[in-house]
């Protein structure tokens, strides 16, 4: 029988009561010794009675806080505080530092007006000035009154007040009421059926909500046993746990991870079991654990334990809770899987809510999100708290406006309803606009098992209030760092282990940490579920609590040990060659520096080589400055060379990009140029793949070095370098390009072989090889290395064709020389690339093609699998799906498991920054397969049994081998493909990268030039769907403009009544239009004359602004956001009786417009027909608008020798999705594929439309984003136009949609714009929003923000 249902209580002192009255139910609280040794019981009727009998000698207080080691005075207290209607609010044992206890108690007063401790005689003696009385003296305070009638609490009566974690040590207290701890105990109960045969087991600390509801109360509601143990007991045996849950015969109880963890450590101890009888866990039914992620492959672990000894598969249950939410209010209580896959998330589900709880994921703004989309975590509920006790601020902040309580969470609801938490707000590092968790960083260095190192705490800061940027610092416990002062014969190797950890973070985080330190283990105070509170460590250092220690180990790092030697001229050459390459001030460099540490990418240590190259005349093979990234060991590994030794050192294929990690290691095969760099930020991305990663090198490079001459002479020496870094195997090798053919060949030689990546190559290739002669080879090597832009190829190529003629005709030396002279001089100087090293760059990608052309793939990949990653191909391969059919799918002739993954971008992008990162997650995914697979070969591998008959490792008969291959689909599932490389029915060969089964076709096709802009009349979207689909998938895929003609609303009467109230509008005195002119508002909206703007943005225009008409955000809100919202600037209804009218009317029309557009472009793109509405705000219409005036063409302008005056600049629309707009006249020109410049008609009555750059992004392409201009000498009358965007969310990043190929595929017509490239490098899209604002008009923003426009022009931005 179940008590929940017995629902009549209305408040604790009533289910007290009814559990104190029964007499023959034989529930106990006991309470254990640390042996685990029951040492006392009382029944729920001796407890209610002595809480009677103490509840009148409770102090007539606001609240009573109570500190006790014990369990059982916390108990007796509690129930006594109930009975007598005060606030009880148990205490955490008193912190180590008696200043920050006293600073609690101070902040207590100040919450709680006049609080009174009752606790030991020992703890009161400490603090004299706090009022108190022991324990005992309250047991013997004179209570004439008795074991009187007690007033019966309201429901909503406050109970208890639980103290939250606080970064500054001021928590907030938060209020537990009787219809609240009632509410949180029934939901538990019914998630978990907890009944009358369940019995519960604890070992938190009371002053945990944990303890008080997830065991005791809940306990008392099933009217069952319940045991309490000192924590101190549990924690030091962890294995005393299992052992009382056995002998109590436990069904509910709880453990953080921290302590599962310490769990399986000690168990795997040979004979850790032996000292306590044989354990039997099978009445084990829930084994709570919250208050921190899980691992998954520690809950396997767990899962695995717990049912050796009986317990069922879903005893492990992770849960999510906080003080507010009366502990666990989420729980999963599904089966533990028994391994990993691919699809695997990290950490355990915290599956779904109890009844009474309801929880969400929102978005920045508020707004609720779908399934799988990450964000802030919300919950409401009977079972929720209502207030934080006299902080009315904090509880306003912590509820939206329709009642959900923001818990500080980043999570997702997974698409079976169960939550997972990615991180909290304040314990994510937000670095360079990518987050990622603290508990990752830590568990990534203590992973690497540095010697002396503990426990590792990650915390983010900002250095200042106002700093714009994050970083983070790092602290951890060392055996040498025990005290307040480090030895002194310790302090070199401390400054050792604290580099070693932050190279250990800057692989993962990309940027080093700000500090680390080591801290005395009395620093890390661990909160009753083990957490160390980062908040309040980041605090403390903020405050300077540890500035001592930092100066001390500082001091070290800039003894003579690690200054530099500025007479060296090693040291003093690498030394200003860092400083010139990354840019850093001089006097920051020490031996100690690490190049990685501060932003060295692939390029910059191309230039620092070949700057060291120049400076010390001197050869520096690649792979040695890649294994010394610090100037230390640099300088003296140059000291011990000179020109000659670095001639003939000897050449290793090998250049370790990643050395720790416990898996078997990566190796990635150079692509067709040759080097290796191309994997520097992939190596990055891998980082928390947990294996060593070699990158596969070319030879060739240096002076006097020959490249290889044969296919053959190179595989064998690069099988013999893999194979004398790890002998065994099992190896994981893939390829870029051409790398792919080498990788095959390589596999082909190694005995155990678990994986073969390719990327982006056929097998057949001797055509391709055959058709790249010497000039082909020296165009690749110069477009890979950005010597000149690709939309410049083909007029290089022509030049150069027509200076050499035919092939063959030409001196190679000349040509190279030719090519140098040609390039990018500023690229060049960004490289340092010398004519010598260039020139030996094509030397040793020629050699690579000439080997090449004898590859003929044979033989067949057995037991490993095989994944192809296919990108955009080079243009006269074809489409992507036609590659991926006619070419990539022919690999699978070569392999028995085999599958295709899309992955973005194109052949010579798809390792590139912007894409590096979704590559990464395809390839983990593709090792992870073939972990998997691995396994379960493994396991079915035949075995002899005692007949001699095969078996699998199951004990079932193994299947006979057909001949055909098996084909592994994305998502890890297995179909057939038939012994010629066909796919059998139904398997469609390849996979999207998350690994489900990809589209038919994903690709961007072709786009078709056009000679004119089309015009589409809108009525036909009713009259002729047909047609009318047709003509605007041309004019939106292809042209990327168009006029549409006969929308209702824009008539051309309605037009001409607008355009001749702009007339009217610039026709007023200059001194009328400037009292209204932009400077005068902090949104920009008004009048300003584009004539006066400096750079690419002056136009002979003048113009006047729009925007949704917003109240103003006030002068404390962030810059952005006053840029974007506020009240428009209308001029006097005297002056222009109809404008205001008139305009809104206009916008009101624009608005219905746009909605209608995005219905028909989702049509187009297959989607939804609301399939664009997430992308624009729901609470207001947002928008931007102009009435632009352009001015008529002068005798001056005539004069333009190039056909072109500028009205406006030509571009793409940065930040739209579409623009739409009216025209008085003609003017506006288009930019076809050819290049020539088209006129978009003038149709009366007709509305522009043209689609922006974030439509074209979103749609990977498919949708293009055209360049367009005004041109003046066009314009031989004043031209009015009113431009209208509807504004997307500036929060929401705009990435391809899974089912188009990248925006690689969209046409560039002009070269990138460094000021945008600079703007779009901003990563906080809100921010840089209001900078894209302030460049528009720096005249004005330079007064209206002075301190931001400063900031952007530091930037490079205005």
């Amino acid at each position: 029988m179940s008590h929940q249902s017995e629902d009549g209580f209305t408040s604790l002192n009533a289910l007290l009561r009814a559990r104190g009255q029964e007499t023959d139910s034989g529930a106990v609280v006991g309470y254990l010794e640390a042996t685990g040794r029951v040492a006392k019981t009382v029944t729920y009727g001796t407890l209610y009675a002595e809480a009677a009998s103490l509840a009148p000698r409770v102090p007539k207080a606001n609240v009573v806080l109570g500190i006790f080691e014990d369990t059982e005075t916390h108990i007796l207290l509690f129930w006594a505080c109930v009975l007598a209607g005060v606030p009880y609010c148990p205490l955490a044992a008193p912190h180590p530092d008696p200043t920050r206890q006293l600073d609690l108690f101070a902040h207590l007063k100040d919450l709680f007006g006049e609080p009174v401790l009752v606790t030991s005689p020992s703890v009161a003696a400490q603090y004299p000035d706090v009022r108190s009385v022991t324990f005992d003296e309250l047991k013997n305070v004179d209570a004439s009154a008795g074991t009187a009638d007690f007033a019966e609490p309201q429901p909503g009566d406050t109970v208890a007040f639980v103290l939250t974690s606080g970064s500054t040590g001021k928590p907030k207290a938060v209020t537990l009421r009787h219809e609240q701890i009632l509410a949180s105990v029934r939901g538990k109960s019914a998630h978990h059926g907890t009944s009358s045969d369940s019995i519960f087991f604890n070992w938190i600390a009371f002053d945990h909500v944990a303890s008080i509801t997830e065991i005791h109360i809940h306990a008392l509601l099933c009217g069952v046993s319940q045991y309490h143990i000192a924590p101190s007991a549990i924690i030091v045996n962890p294995i005393l746990l299992l052992h009382c849950a056995s002998a109590l015969k436990v069904t509910y109880t709880f453990s953080p991870n921290f302590l599962l963890a310490r769990l399986l450590k000690d168990v795997a101890a040979p004979g850790a079991l032996d000292s306590f009888a044989p354990l039997d866990l099978s009445g084990l039914r829930a084994l709570i654990s919250g208050g921190e992620s899980v691992p998954l492959a520690i809950a396997i672990a767990v899962a695995d334990l717990l049912e050796r000894y009986g317990a069922r598969r879903n005893t492990l249950r992770a849960g999510f809770g906080m003080s507010e939410t009366c502990a666990g209010s989420i729980y999963d209580t599904t089966d533990i899987p028994r391994e990993a896959t691919a699809a695997s998330a990290p950490y355990l589900s915290l599956g779904k809510p109890v009844p009474g709880m309801e929880m969400r994921v929102a978005s920045e703004d508020g707004l609720p999100l779908s399934s799988g989309e990450a964000g802030h975590l919300q919950v409401r509920g009977t079972m929720l708290f209502k207030a934080y006790h006299n902080n009315v601020s904090a509880t306003s902040s912590a509820f939206t406006s329709d009642g959900w309580f923001l818990t500080g969470d980043l999570a997702l609801i997974a698409a079976d309803g169960n939550l997972h938490l990615v991180g909290r707000d304040k314990d994510c590092l937000n670095i360079n606009g990518a987050k990622l968790s603290s508990t990752d960083v830590e568990t990534y260095v203590e992973a690497a098992h540095i010697p002396g190192v503990s426990h590792v705490v990650a915390c983010p800061i900002r250095l200042t209030p106002n700093a714009e940027t994050e970083t983070y610092v790092v602290f951890y416990e060392h055996e040498h760092a025990t005290a307040d002062e480090i030895d002194a014969k310790d302090l070199q190797a401390t400054v050792k282990t604290g580099q070693a950890i932050a190279d250990r973070c800057t692989v993962l985080v990309s940027m080093a940490p700000h500090v680390v330190l080591p801290l005395p283990a009395s620093r890390f105070v661990r909160t009753a579920l083990g957490k160390v509170s980062r908040a309040q460590l980041a605090a403390a250092y903020l405050r300077g609590e540890f500035a001592a220690r930092d100066q001390e180990l500082r001091g070290v790092s800039t003894t003579a040990d690690d200054a530099l030697d500025e007479t060296d001229k090693f040291q003093s050459a690498v030394a200003q060659a860092v400083c010139d390459v990354l840019d850093l001030p001089r006097e920051s460099i020490r031996r100690s520096t690490n190049v990685f540490d501060n932003g060295a990418s692939s390029m910059h240590l191309i230039r620092l080589k070949n700057v060291l190259q120049e400076r010390l005349s001197i050869t520096i093979p690649t792979i040695e400055l890649l294994s010394r990234p610090r100037v230390g060991q640099l300088s003296d590994f140059l000291a011990t060379l000179d020109e000659q030794t670095h001639a003939t050192a000897a050449y290793t294929p090998l250049i370790c990009l990643q050395r720790a990690g416990s898996k078997p290691p990566l190796f990635l095969v150079h692509p067709g140029v040759g080097e290796i760099l191309v994997f520097l930020n992939l190596a990055h991305q891998l980082a928390g793949e947990d294996r060593p990663i070699y990158a596969v090198r070319a030879k060739g490079f240096d002076a006097d070095e020959e490249p290889f001459t044969s296919l053959e002479e190179t595989v064998d020496a690069y099988t013999a370098a893999i194979k004398d870094v790890y002998p065994n195997g099992p190896y994981y090798i893939a390829g870029y390009s051409y790398g792919g053919a080498i990788a095959f060949e390589v596999c082909k030689r190694l005995e155990n072989v678990h994986w073969l990546g390719i990327l982006n190559l056929p097998p057949h290739i001797q055509f391709r090889l055959r058709e790249l002669g010497w000039v082909e080879i020296l165009f690749n090597v110069a477009m890979f290395l950005s010597l000149f832009p690709d939309d410049k190829a083909p007029a290089v190529r022509a030049e150069f064709d027509d200076k050499f003629g035919a092939e063959g005709s030409y001196d190679e030396r000349e040509a190279i020389e030719w090519m140098f002279a040609r390039a990018d001089q500023k690229r060049l100087a960004e490289l340092d690339l010398p004519l010598e090293p260039f020139a030996r760059w094509i030397k040793v990608a020629h050699a690579i093609n000439v080997a090449g052309r004898s590859f003929v793939p044979q033989g067949r990949m057995s037991r490993a699998l095989t994944t192809v990653f296919c990108a955009i191909p080079l243009a006269s391969m074809g489409t992507r799906e036609e590659y991926k059919v006619q070419r990539l799918s022919q690999w699978a002739e070569f392999a028995e498991t085999f599958e295709m993954v899309d992955v973005e971008g194109a052949h010579h992008t798809m390792l590139a920054q912007e894409h590096c990162a979704s590559f990464a997650e395809r390839m983990k995914g593709a090792l992870h397969r073939a972990e998997e697979l691995a396994r379960k070969l493994e396991e079915e591998a035949p075995k002899v049994n005692g007949n001699g008959t095969a078996v699998k490792g199951n004990g079932t008969a193994a299947p006979k081998v057909n001949g055909s291959a098996v084909h592994l689909n994305g998502n890890g599932t297995v179909s057939q493909v038939n012994g010629n490389g066909t796919a059998a029915p139904k398997a469609n060969g390849h996979a999207n990268g998350n690994g489900t089964a990809a589209p038919a076709t994903n690709g961007v096709k072709a786009k078709a030039d056009f000679e004119e802009v089309p015009v589409i009349d809108f009525t036909l979207a009713e009259r002729d769907p047909e047609a009318y689909y047709k003509q605007l998938r041309f004019a939106l895929e292809d042209v990327g403009f168009l006029v549409f003609s006969n929308i209702p609303g824009f008539e051309d009467g309605f037009q001409k009544e607008l355009f001749a109230t702009a007339t009217d509008l610039f026709g007023r005195p200059q001194e009328w239009k400037d009292a209204l002119g932009t400077a005068n508002s902090h949104s920009l909206r008004g009048y300003f004359r584009a004539d006066t703007l400096p750079g690419p943005h002056k136009a002979y225009a003048e113009a006047y602004r729009f925007g949704a008409d917003l109240p103003a955000p006030g002068e404390d809100a962030p810059f952005w956001l006053r840029l974007h919202e506020g009240p428009n600037q209308w001029p006097a209804a005297s002056d222009l009786p109809q404008f205001r009218e008139q305009m809104n009317t206009l916008f009101s029309r624009y608005h219905a417009l746009n909605l209608a557009l995005n219905q028909h472009i989702c049509h187009l793109l297959d989607l939804p027909s609301d399939g664009l509405d997430e992308f624009f705000p729901t609470q207001t219409i947002e928008y931007n608008s102009a009435i632009w005036h352009y001015f008529p063409l002068t005798p001056e302008m005539k004069k333009a020798e190039n056909g072109f005056v500028q009205g406006m600049h030509e571009h793409r629309d940065p930040s739209t999705f579409v623009t739409c707009l009216i025209q008085s006249r003609a003017g506006l020109q288009v930019q076809n594929h050819a290049g020539r410049w088209l006129d978009v008609p003038m149709v009366p009555g007709g509305v522009v439309c043209n689609i922006g750059m974030q439509l074209m992004k979103l749609t990977g392409g498919k949708l293009v984003a055209t360049t367009h201009r005004v041109n003046t000498l066009k314009i031989s009358q004043d031209r009015f136009t009113i431009p209208y965007v509807l504004s997307t969310r500036l929060e929401k990043e705009i990435r391809p949609l899974p089912q188009f190929a990248s925006p690689t595929a969209a046409k560039e017509h002009v070269a990138p714009n460094p000021k945008i490239a600079k703007l779009m490098s901003i990563p906080d899209p809100l921010v840089r929003s209001g900078y894209a604002r302030l460049s528009l008009f720096p005249a004005a923003t330079a007064k209206l923000y002075p301190k931001e426009f400063e900031e952007a022009h530091q930037l490079g931005i205005v």
